[in-house]
């Protein structure tokens, strides 16, 4: 609950309260991701525990920081910089396939963790998918909802979709790893070559 609380609800109270004493919605916004960046950057320094979603929040927030200052202090590229992180990493999988050099695979070798036996391309295509579909949408949302809307359901339906991908990702790993015996195809039978009957002809 209190990192749920850090990254939801803060940031768009954050928001509210700082909107009327400052000179854009830009600047409101990037104030107040500023709480979730500091909360998850606390937390991996004192208890040395990586927080995947938390992990992309900063890397997102960095990013909105990088696009504000590119942009000039555009709000619409201030909430961009989640969905740019995920939609790089989307393309970089996705692209890595083609060019025989899988992403999944690559980060499992340099981890030293075997590499799985459902195969790296697939794996790494539907990760590929998951982030770009995460991406597309909270692009939708921010160029379509107000900055307020987009605070309060942006975030949550960008968990949902990522839920929804990751579980249907151990699905696919389930299925394809759990192959049934009945279901691989069997070499044929050799029938043995029977001389008599050759002779009888």
């Amino acid at each position: 609950m209190p990192r749920l609380a850090t990254r939801l609800v803060l940031p768009l109270v954050g928001y509210a309260l700082l909107r009327p004493y400052v000179g854009s919605d830009a600047v409101a916004l990037a104030i107040a991701g500023c709480v979730p960046a500091a909360w998850t950057i606390g937390v991996l320094l004192a208890r040395r525990r990586l927080d995947p979603l938390g992990l992309l929040g900063v890397a997102g927030f960095g990013m909105s920081l990088l696009l504000l200052w590119l942009t000039g202090g555009s709000a619409v590229a201030v909430k961009l910089g989640e969905p740019v992180v995920t939609g790089v990493l989307g393309l970089a999988c996705l692209v890595s396939v083609p060019l025989g050099r899988p992403l999944y695979g690559l980060v499992l070798r340099a981890t030293g963790r075997a590499t799985s036996a459902v195969g790296a391309g697939p794996l790494t295509v539907i990760i590929g998918a998951i982030l770009a579909v995460h991406a597309a949408v909270l692009v939708l949302l921010a160029i379509t909802l107000s900055t307020t809307d987009y605070l309060a359901v942006g975030r949550p339906i960008g968990w949902a979709v990522l839920g929804v991908g990751v579980a249907g990702l151990f699905w696919y790993r389930k299925r394809a790893s759990s192959v049934p015996e009945s279901s691989q195809i069997q070499p044929p039978r050799q029938v043995p070559f029977e001389r008599d009957a050759v002779n009888r002809t």
